[in-house]
């Protein structure tokens, strides 16, 4: 989908392909995965907007994938039931590239609201989202004070997919009271975080702020006299802007608008500046973390490995950062096993949202090396890198079954931080 507002053709286009996998986004709005340089595909169709339909060949098998969102060099899809994810890029895909959503865009999706229940800081006190009617005066930031309800829009979703999930920011994430209890919100809501607005999903950092799955939900968005900033829960977020994405809620229609439209709504409307782009995020991210610290979130550069051997854990002999293990005679395979991490939410200044485990340096069978493209590495094992094999926390290497036992050794390096058992819920409020 061109910025331009325009359709965009792509009979007979040949794309690369980034597959995410099977079941939706490890982290919401982050798109990634899939092999180095992604997959040849061809797509046919005409696009005009979010949710219109092409058809897709990809490895010889014909889908129906339905537009979902812009990204900086191409374009997101679906399939028609919202259980996995495809991108389509111009160039070659880059598993450890994060491609984030063109923010407008995805709000077509309706994913930019209040979970039912959420308290609005209205005249009288606060109020649940639901409970709100047009003409209602609501308490916002700044000097705007009391504005009027002069819309409210509702989405339900009654068997959510991973998208639509909502975002749990527990209780003093921020600040202390902000949020005075624990705030869910659709991924694409923004909040203020440091000098502007930015959308939670770009906040998730795996431990005061990250996804709550949930089997159904229902979001509800108030729109004021102005664009500004309400209290819910106690924390400075967005009410609605109406950047062409009124039709995604029920009862409501819209002719959509494109990227470009909705980047100049926002820059005349807004209430304080959409922050996008990574750089502009470190700060506020940065904040996040040292707090999720300080409400006693530790972490550990200790993997946890252990591995399994045909369904036995093998007793393990560890020196630093190797391991070293006897595998039985007869076994066919080895899982590694290990805690595992999002580089984005551990680190504020990375963009890497892949799911990893372990970054195995060395790993050696009977004292032979079993290279990084050795096909003994099966499954649950990224691109590799230069010196180094990620794996995704649960990666398989095959042994070959043979009647003897063999000598395993795993050489790995430190390199990401690992959430632990987060605190009791009382806790989280301190």
């Amino acid at each position: 989908m061109s910025g331009s507002g325009g359709p965009e053709i792509f009979d007979g286009t040949v794309f690369a392909a980034g597959y995410w996998g099977s079941g939706g986004l490890d982290r919401l709005g982050a798109y990634g995965g899939g092999a180095a340089g992604g997959t040849p595909a061809t797509l046919t169709g005409t696009l005009t907007r979010v949710g219109d339909t092409v058809s897709a060949v990809i490895g010889g098998v014909t889908l129906t994938l339905r537009a979902y969102s812009d990204i900086a060099v191409g374009t997101v899809f679906t399939t028609t039931d919202l259980a996995t994810f495809y991108v389509f890029t111009r160039v070659l895909f880059d598993p450890a590239q994060l491609y984030p959503l063109s923010y407008t865009v995805a709000g077509d999706s309706g994913l930019s609201c209040f979970v039912a229940g959420t308290r609005i800081a209205a005249e009288g006190g606060e109020v649940p989202v639901e409970r709100l009617r047009v003409g209602d005066q609501v308490q916002t930031l700044g000097r705007r004070g009391l504005q009027r309800v002069r819309w409210l829009g509702r989405r339900r979703f009654r068997s959510a997919a991973a998208e639509a999930w909502p975002v749990r920011i527990r209780a003093g994430a921020f600040a202390e009271g902000q949020p005075a209890r624990d705030l869910l919100l659709s991924p694409d809501h923004a909040v203020l975080a440091g000098e502007g607005l930015i959308p939670v999903r770009y906040l998730i950092n795996g431990a005061t702020i990250a996804p709550a799955p949930m089997p159904q939900v229902e979001y509800w968005h108030v729109e004021l006299t102005d664009h500004a900033l309400l209290l819910a829960e106690g924390l400075a977020a967005e009410s609605y802007l109406d950047t062409g994405n009124r039709g995604g809620f029920d009862g409501e229609r819209g002719a959509g608008a494109s990227a470009e439209q909705a980047r100049r709504i926002w820059s005349a409307h807004g209430a304080a500046p959409l922050l996008l782009d990574a750089a502009e995020q470190v700060a506020a991210r940065r904040h996040l973390l040292a707090r999720a610290d300080l409400l006693g979130h530790a972490s550990t550069d200790d993997p946890g490995l252990r591995v399994v051997a045909d369904g036995g854990a093998l007793r393990l002999r560890r020196d630093g950062f190797r391991w070293r293990a006897t595998v039985p005679p007869g076994t066919v395979g080895l899982r590694l096993l290990s805690r595992s991490a999002v580089p984005a939410e551990m680190r504020a200044d990375s963009t890497d949202c892949r799911r990893l485990g372990v970054a195995v340096t060395r790993l050696l069978l009977d004292g032979c090396a079993v290279p990084p493209d050795d096909p003994r590495r099966a499954a649950g094992w990224h691109a590799p890198e230069l010196g180094l094999h990620w794996t995704d926390g649960d990666a398989v290497l095959l042994c070959g079954g043979e009647d003897r036992p063999r000598r395993l050794e795993i050489t790995a390096a430190p390199l990401l931080q690992y959430r632990l058992r987060p605190p009791p819920p009382w806790r989280l409020a301190a």
